[in-house]
């Protein structure tokens, strides 16, 4: 698409959020959309809706994302729905962030909008009333905006998907770590289990002769 005269390219990520995937399956495909960006991606947005209950699902994805530190600087939130929040955008964002100041707004929410250090745009899912053409133009230039703030804030450097594969393949090694470290310190368990196990049967085992001895030498002292 064109925006304000240059050319972008909008890639549609898997949706993190869909439980026919395996987490394995999601960041694949995460890695194949980072792909058709021969270059990289200036920015990563996060659709979230504002109009919905936070989700486990959705809390879910932030997990996922978590294991990717480096992406954070990248993204931003994309709220849909915004109209649910109030009738212009001034009350829908002051409507976000009393939500967001609330005791019970869910923590890794909280933590998310840390996270982006509270880089949001919203956006209404139902047609404006007042004047779509003017508020399509808007919302156009408010993510050129925040695309070109976080590539700049990034020292102009794009994720690439050499990045994520370096990445993904750290966190694979420090699973297998993680998975080896358990498997050795269970086995040193077993091992210790095993070693009282045999040591309780030898000390069991003493005591059982020992008392055979001596019903023995009594047996053999009531004969004499």
């Amino acid at each position: 698409i064109t925006m304000q005269g240059k050319r972008v390219k909008l890639i549609d990520t898997p949706g993190f959020c869909d439980d026919y995937e395996t987490e394995e399956e999601h960041m694949k495909e995460f890695g194949e959309a980072l792909v058709l960006a021969a270059k990289g991606v200036n920015a990563i947005g996060l659709v979230i809706s504002a109009k919905d209950r936070y989700t486990s699902d959705e809390k879910s994805t932030i997990d996922q994302l978590s294991q990717f530190p480096e992406l954070w600087p990248y993204i931003f939130i994309l709220f849909t729905h915004a109209n649910s929040l109030g009738t212009n955008e001034e009350e829908q964002r002051k409507t976000l962030q009393s939500n967001l100041e609330e005791t019970r707004c869910p923590p890794s929410l909280k933590d998310l909008m840390q996270k982006v250090h509270n880089r949001y745009i919203l956006f209404e899912s139902i047609k404006p009333s007042d004047d779509p053409e003017e508020y399509y133009q808007r919302k156009t230039k408010e993510l050129q905006a925040m695309t070109l703030n976080i590539f700049e804030a990034n020292y102009h450097q794009l994720y690439t998907n050499e990045r994520f594969n370096e990445a993904k393949a750290l966190l694979v090694q420090l699973l297998e770590d993680k998975a080896q470290n358990e498997k050795e310190l269970k086995l040193t368990k077993s091992i210790t289990d095993e070693n009282i196990q045999q040591r309780l049967k030898d000390e069991t085992a003493v005591k059982e002769s020992n008392l055979k001895v001596q019903m023995a030498n009594e047996k053999q002292k009531k004969l004499e």
